[in-house]
């Protein structure tokens, strides 16, 4: 009797998941690699494509010593991921309590050392890379200070557009990571306009994306902090919409200035006019028959990079 009550009290301890089991459920649902993968690929490939096609007479191909900047890339993101989970652990509880963190199917632990085994990954990575082993320092100085609210956490932390501004900064430093990244990997320096131009226009999607995601239907709002909520609904999607223009505007003006295939400009134009229709229907009609700006967000950045890939190859490729 004694002896089966024990087995049953060990039960559920023996049938609980271990380490990778939980780790494999953090990544399932919180940080999927079948979409972090290719947001990592598009985005690094379309960017130093576009960095190499900027040089004069630059052809456009993969540089096989650039490649560690892919793998740091999505390391970074991984990163940003991790540092939000143990930032927000009050907020999910309260708005998300069917995230696996806060039911127990994955620790706190487990993502402190996810955290440390990806922080080694950089590391690695990145030791004697020339400009990009300071880029990426300087990067991950930005990226830890981000996530702790600077150094005034008790002002920055009461005030929803400072969160904002300090965290929608990472991505510049990460393209600048990836543009030092390209200097490893060809020495083609580009004329300081162009580079800063360059990370404008690869910029504006991912702050689009920041905003978009954090806009909801009126009916559809809680007590979590969205821009749609504290702005109200038609002021965030006028925000989305200047950040689509200035983007678009960028990407086009590098297009034309930079010596690029002039058809990106049309392309990227065409692409611009069709993501900001459904951004207009919101703004004239705040609902949830259209809040879907994520979709649509996440639909403008896939095809800004897939098109400016595709359009670079054909025209520039030189294998």
């Amino acid at each position: 009797m004694t002896t089966a009550t024990s087995d049953l009290t060990r039960a559920p301890e023996l049938r609980s998941p271990g380490l990778l089991h939980r780790l494999a459920t953090y990544f399932q649902v919180m940080f999927p690699l079948h979409v972090y993968g290719p947001v990592a690929v598009l985005t690094f490939f379309s960017f130093t494509f576009a960095a190499q096609a900027i040089q004069p007479g630059g052809g456009v191909r993969i540089r096989p010593e650039g490649m560690f900047g892919l793998g740091s890339m999505l390391l970074v993101l991984l990163l940003m991921r991790l540092f939000d989970e143990m930032k927000d652990a009050k907020v999910d509880r309260l708005y998300f309590p069917d995230r696996p963190l806060v039911t127990g199917a994955v620790k706190y632990g487990d993502v402190k050392l996810l955290s440390i085994a990806a922080m080694l990954a950089l590391a690695a990575l990145n030791v004697n890379r020339g400009p990009a082993t300071t880029m990426m320092l300087l990067l991950y100085v930005w990226l830890v200070l981000s996530w702790q609210w600077w150094f005034f956490p008790g002002a920055v932390g009461r005030s929803f557009f400072l969160v904002f501004m300090t965290t929608a900064t990472l991505i510049p430093f990460l393209l600048a990571y990836l543009y030092a990244v390209h200097l490893r990997a060809s020495g083609g320096a580009l004329q300081p306009w162009r580079a800063s131009l360059l990370v404008l226009a690869y910029w504006v999607p991912f702050f689009a994306w920041e905003v978009a995601r954090k806009i909801r239907a009126p009916e559809d709002e809680t007590a979590y902090p969205t821009y749609s909520r504290l702005w109200g609904p038609r002021r965030a999607a006028a925000v989305l919409m200047a950040l689509l223009l200035v983007g678009g505007g960028a990407t086009c003006c590098l297009v034309l200035t930079c010596g690029l295939p002039r058809v990106l400009a049309a392309y990227h134009g065409a692409l611009l006019a069709c993501s900001l229709v459904p951004v207009a229907a919101f703004l004239l009609r705040p609902g949830r028959r259209t809040a879907k700006l994520r979709q649509v967000v996440v639909l403008y950045t896939f095809f800004f990079h897939a098109g400016t890939i595709v359009e670079l190859l054909r025209t520039r490729g030189a294998w």
